[in-house]
């Protein structure tokens, strides 16, 4: 690359000298022409063995043939250009105007192929590897030196107003055309690299394209060949603290650590913390959980204590009805009493879902349907005969207030009648936004004597109980 820079700042200086320095006539303006062809020779030589140099490593050679082949013909020809006054097959006479030989032709032939096969190699490999671009800046002087030469053949009066010096120009497009070379990374330059990674406190490693290590910065531990291809997929954490990177030269590769001690110590501080909130968290939700399971516990009492207290006077009167049959001796009695507890402990039960499943205000029918399937189905116990018309519809939702007073009055009504109960009939529809209930028992006891809600009323019939009552059906009036 220098020797091409060199012929090109060669030409400059005898082409200067000739034409700003020497006299016509004086010795110098006798040599100058022949020496003028060195660097014309030379510039063209050069630029093909730098364009062959264009994609390839620091470490590339040209073959020795090739070399040696395109040596011997330029040196040739500058021998030949220089013994011109001895065969005169170059320059048949020196001086303006100058008359060419047949070698003359020979020379430009040499110079024109050279400086096309220095062209084509740098096109051919003006492509980046692996990307879809190409290195624009050298096809950008190759095409101006293309149009150059087109106006000297074709547009004779356009090259003279556009530069007819074209000396000067070829010098400066030879150094245009190696700089665009240089600047797109087409040939391989600054490659002190030594003296570089001795004063960087970074381990970087330049390999070539077999992972060969070539250069390394001070003090640098090289890890294995394995770990450094690992490098091209991507980056490398080869211990908590370090980072292994990677990228692809041109050829070659480059591979650096990165400290990540600062980070690592964030990443670490930031675990720890959400360890802390997630410690937290759990501990909030634990007590979330007790808080929970306590609201319901002391719910459950409320409603056990709400169901207690509800049915007080049956459990009451349960335990006196068990305490009665334990102390009977007569076998038919027994039986009375067993009856008589089994339709006191369907109350009790019942009453109690009642409460638990109206916490909300709300009941449905059916829940309130098997509240007296049940007690009917143990009045039946009293060898009492039982049946009922029911003619809400399952889904009907009755406010538990109403509810509760239909089946307290029929239970009410029931213990009054206890034990002799013959006939049980049930009669509950819809009567608008009310609820009507009729129940007829056939029992020889006064049930007028008994505590009944406000809203119910009591007849006799001969020795059918009648007990009628009507309750709003979302529980307005009660």
């Amino acid at each position: 690359m220098s020797s091409w820079l060199h012929a090109a700042s060669s030409g400059f200086f005898f082409r200067t000298v000739k034409y700003e320095l020497a006299s016509i006539g004086s010795i110098p303006s006798l040599i100058l022409p022949y020496c003028y062809y060195l660097p014309f020779i030379l510039m063209p030589t050069f630029a093909f063995f730098a364009s062959l140099y264009s994609r390839k490593g620091e470490y590339y050679k040209i073959p020795v043939i090739v070399s040696i082949s395109i040596v011997s013909i330029s040196s040739a020809l500058i021998l030949f250009v220089f013994t011109s006054p001895l065969h005169r097959l170059f320059w048949t006479s020196i001086g303006e105007p100058y008359s060419h030989g047949p070698g003359y032709f020979v020379v430009m032939a040499w110079i024109a192929l050279l400086t096309l096969m220095a062209m084509f190699t740098v096109s051919s490999r003006a492509k980046v590897p692996k990307k879809p671009q190409v290195s624009l800046l050298p096809l950008l002087m190759l095409l101006v030196i293309a149009i150059y030469i087109v106006l000297i053949f074709f547009f004779p009066k356009t090259w003279k107003l556009v530069s007819s010096d074209y000396t000067s120009f070829f010098c400066m497009a030879s150094v245009g055309l190696m700089q665009a070379c240089i600047a797109s990374g087409m040939i391989p330059t600054n490659t002190g690299y030594a003296k570089i990674f001795e004063a960087t406190d970074k381990e970087i490693f330049i390999m070539d394209d077999d992972w060969n290590i070539r250069y390394s910065s001070g003090g640098a531990m090289p890890p294995g060949t394995e770990l450094l291809k690992k490098t091209e997929d991507g980056v490398l954490q080869t211990d908590g603290h370090t980072l292994l990177k990677g990228c692809r030269l041109h050829p070659g590769h480059v591979v650096w650590t990165e400290d990540i001690s600062a980070l690592a110590s964030v990443l670490a501080e930031l675990e720890q913390n959400r360890d802390e909130l997630s410690y937290k968290n759990e501990l909030e939700m634990e007590t979330r959980k007790t808080e929970l399971a306590m609201s319901k516990a002391q719910e459950k009492n409320r409603l056990y204590d709400a169901s207690w207290q509800a049915t007080a006077k049956q459990n009451k009167l349960l335990h006196e009805t068990l305490d009665a049959y334990f102390s009977e001796s007569e076998k038919s009695r027994k039986k009375e009493l067993l009856a008589t507890a089994a339709v006191l402990c369907a109350y009790i039960k019942r009453k109690g879902n009642l409460i638990f499943v109206g916490d909300g205000d709300r009941v449905t029918a059916q829940e309130l349907k098997l509240c007296f399937n049940e007690s009917l189905g143990n009045a039946e116990l009293l060898k009492a005969d039982c049946c009922m018309d029911y003619a809400l519809s399952d889904e009907t939702a009755l406010h538990t207030q109403s509810a509760m007073c239909l089946y307290d009055s029929y239970e009410s009504a029931i213990e009054a009648a206890l034990p002799d109960i013959s006939f049980v009939f049930l009669r509950i529809r819809e009567d608008g936004e009310n609820i009507r209930a009729i129940y007829s028992i056939v029992s020889s006891r006064d049930l007028s004597a008994a505590v009944f809600p406000k809203e119910v009323n009591v007849a006799r019939d001969d020795d059918t109980w009648i007990v009628s009552l009507s309750v709003p059906k979302g529980g307005g009036r009660l």
